[in-house]
C-alpha cells in the first residue's frame, strides 16, 4: 500500500514502558496516528523483539499478560510483514552493501520487499536512505508526522 510507515521496535518500546517523559508521549502520539491513518506496519521480528525487551530488559518490565496484551493490540492495529526467505537474503546483502547489523538490515530488508518507503527509528542514521527506503527518527527535532504522510501519499 503507498504510503505506509514502518514502526520499528524502539517506538513500540517507548510507547509501552512510558516512563521517558520525551519518547514516550512521542511515540505513543506516532501509533495512534498511523493506527488512525491506516498506515503503520510492523514486522513479525519487531514483534518478537519487543516481547523480549519489554519483558525482560526494561527497567520495570511489563507482566507477561501485559506484554502478551501489547502485542496483540500492536498485531489487531497495524499490518503485520512475515519473515520470509526473500527477506532473509536481501538483508545479507543489505548488511554487507551499507556495512548494517543484520537485524537492521533485516527491518530495512522488510520494508523494501513490501514496498513501504519509511522506517521510523532511532537505531540508524536519520536521513539515511538504503535501495529506496527512507529512515526517519521520530524523536528528532522537526520531525513532522503530518507531513510525512502528506508526502508519502504524492
Amino acid at each position: 500500500m503507498a504510503g505506509e510507515v514502518f514502526i520499528d521496535t524502539n517506538v513500540l518500546v517507548y510507547a509501552a514502558e512510558g516512563t521517558d517523559a520525551l519518547r514516550a508521549p512521542q511515540a505513543q502520539f506516532v501509533l495512534e496516528r498511523l493506527r488512525a491513518s491506516g498506515r503503520g506496519v510492523v514486522y513479525q521480528q519487531v514483534l518478537s523483539e519487543f516481547a523480549r525487551v519489554v519483558t525482560e530488559r526494561i527497567a520495570m518490565p511489563l507482566s507477561a499478560d501485559a506484554a502478551v496484551r501489547w502485542v496483540r493490540g500492536i498485531a489487531d492495529s497495524f499490518r503485520v510483514l512475515e519473515v520470509s526467505p526473500m527477506v532473509v537474503s536481501e538483508a545479507v546483502y543489505l548488511k554487507e552493501r551499507y556495512q548494517l547489523s543484520y537485524w537492521d538490515a533485516q527491518v530495512v530488508a522488510a520494508a523494501r520487499l513490501n514496498l513501504v518507503g519509511v522506517v521510523l527509528t532511532e537505531d540508524l542514521a536519520d536521513g539515511a536512505e538504503y535501495e529506496g527506503v527512507r529512515v526517519i527518527d521520530p524523536f528528532a527535532a522537526g520531525f513532522d508526522l503530518d507531513r510525512l504522510l502528506e508526502q508519502e501519499t504524492r
